[in-house]
């Protein structure tokens, strides 16, 4: 009996997040909604710091830290870097008081304090619902979500026309997500 009860626990605790590309993709943008409604910037994307000079500088620590934690494969995070290069070299010599004025972070190569990265999107949203999971030729996994809000009065949702498109590839036996665009279709 004992045994028994072992192997059921065992199967159990074998079935993760991670072995799921839907319920990765899930936990991904369950935790992208939740920090982007506390509005703790530093938590859904790079942020600004002033250096010991008072000198602008990019902190990408606690993002990339996040990223990995929520699945994100590693080529998806060297390529994620790689977008903030120019941004980062063209506000080496901004001092970090100018950005509280109203500061240009088009023309600097920073736009993107401007939208949602994973929503493109300057709205907030509540939700992403699975519409379709499709195994592709070179074994990665696609899921398609639609993204929607809830209405807190009625309990009703209301769909968006964006969906995510996820590419999710496996590492070590875990699915992680290496690559997300969106589309209206």
């Amino acid at each position: 009996m004992k045994r028994s009860v072992f192997v059921i626990f065992m199967a159990l605790s074998s079935i993760a997040c991670c072995d799921n590309p839907e319920k990765v993709v899930l936990g991904f943008y369950d935790w992208y909604f939740s920090v982007i409604g506390k509005q703790d910037e530093k938590e859904y994307r790079p942020g600004f710091m002033a250096d010991t000079n008072g000198m602008v500088v990019i902190d990408m620590e606690k993002y990339i830290k996040n990223l990995r934690k929520y699945n994100c494969s590693e080529n998806m995070i060297k390529r994620e870097l790689s977008t903030y290069k120019e941004c980062i070299k063209n506000v080496k010599g901004v001092r970090y008081e100018n950005l509280l004025d109203d500061f240009d972070y088009d023309g600097v190569g920073c736009s993107y304090v401007y939208y949602y990265r994973w929503i493109h999107s300057q709205e907030i949203m509540d939700g992403v619902k699975i519409v379709e999971v499709k195994t592709l030729s070179n074994g990665k996994q696609m899921v398609k979500g639609r993204f929607y809000n809830i209405d807190e009065e009625t309990k009703e949702y209301s769909f968006w026309d964006w969906y995510c498109l996820v590419i999710l590839v496996q590492e070590n036996k875990n699915w992680k997500i290496d690559d997300i665009s969106i589309s209206d279709k």
